[in-house]
């Protein structure tokens, strides 16, 4: 499930089992929404999914790209045994 930049609270929801929904540390959910930890969420309640001090906050370029050996692809004078 993919959720965009905002989020509207919905029927027994709280700020914990949204986080763990969308995949947002609560703290960050907390701090973005100028909630705290102890805060309870209302039904209709819209939040901010994204860092609003950050033009380029999405959960996805929070992903770390790790290359591997077979992502390398060896240069015409290599081979394989060189990296």
């Amino acid at each position: 499930v993919s959720y965009g930049s905002s989020y509207e609270v919905q029927q027994g929801e709280t700020l914990f089992a949204i986080a763990r929904k969308t995949g947002i540390y609560v703290r960050d959910l907390a701090t973005w929404n100028n909630m705290t930890l102890e805060d309870k969420v209302k039904v209709g309640q819209v939040l901010t999914l994204v860092n609003p001090n950050s033009a380029t906050s999405t959960k996805a370029s929070a992903t770390k790209t790790v290359q591997t050996k077979e992502d390398v692809k060896p240069k015409a004078t290599e081979t394989t045994y060189h990296l």
